[in-house]
Order: structure tokens, then sequence, then C-alpha cells
């Protein structure tokens, strides 16, 4: 093969394999503070155990409202202080079917109807509703209410 044709091979690999990583938005800093697996309550433990093959290849932190189960690449499931999923933000995959179901149907329909061309990295418990935040040909942040109801897009 010629140079020219060998670099530019090896330069759309290398674009192809980093815009995953462009697109998912790095959660920074994990909130909350860290706890052990025994410090879950027994809600959270059986949907991880259930969900997952290991319960240890995640960390766990909460804080006052929160239980977090964080994957190393920076993303986690959100759950409230009884043990209901309320959200997730994920890096580098997509929300299993399992996972979305649980989520209000109302703001997973909308997304789905609404949004066919972008990826769901989170839907997050914000105030009395939701955030959910997509990518795809441009980033697009969605507020839903409470019961899923889409409210606006900023």
């Amino acid at each position: 093969m010629k140079p020219i044709l060998i670099k530019t091979l090896l330069a759309v690999l290398l674009v192809a394999g980093a815009c995953p990583y462009a697109a998912c938005k790095s959660p920074g800093k994990l909130p909350g503070r860290s706890i052990a697996v025994g410090q879950l309550p027994d809600t959270v433990r059986r949907f991880v155990a259930r969900h997952f093959t290991n319960l240890h290849q995640f960390t766990y932190r909460n804080d006052r409202s929160f239980y977090y189960v964080c994957d190393e690449a920076g993303g986690y499931y959100l759950f409230s202080a009884g043990g209901a999923i309320r959200g997730f933000r994920f890096c580098m995959r997509q929300p299993s079917r399992q996972i979305l179901d649980l989520l209000p149907g109302a703001a997973v329909a909308y997304i789905r109807e609404s949004y066919p061309g972008y990826f769901l990295g989170a839907f997050l418990s914000e105030g009395e509703g939701y955030r959910a935040e997509l990518f795809g040909e441009d980033d697009r942040t969605l507020r839903f209410d409470g019961e899923g109801s889409f409210l606006h897009e900023e």
C-alpha cells in the first residue's frame, strides 16, 4: 500500500475510535462519598446482583438523597434512598432495555419518537422532574416533569 493510504486509514481509525469518547461528557468528580457494598439498601444490592454478574465490579457512593452505583468509566446508576432507580449517567454505552423500562415511560417514548438519531447519555432526577442529556448530530438537554411529560429543550 502506498504510505499516504496507510496514513489516511490510520487517521480514520483513530478518529472513529475517539468519537465515542468525545461524545460522552465526563461527569468529573463523582457525587457523594464512598461507601462499602454492605452499606447499600437491600433493594439496590438486589438490583445490581440481578443485572450484573459481580457486585464488586462497581464502586458505591451516597449522599443525603441518593445512592450511586459507579462503573470504571465514570458513569453511574442513581437510586433513591428507598432503593428505586432514579436515573443514570453513562459513558461509552447505552442503557439496556431493562433499565429503560424502569424510567418514566412518557419520557422514554418522547425521546425515542422525537430524537431517533440521538443516544441517551444521562437521565437524572433534578428537582421535581428529570433531565435527559442526548448526543448525536449535536448535544441536547431535555427537561421532563415528575411524571415524564416533556417540558422543554435547552
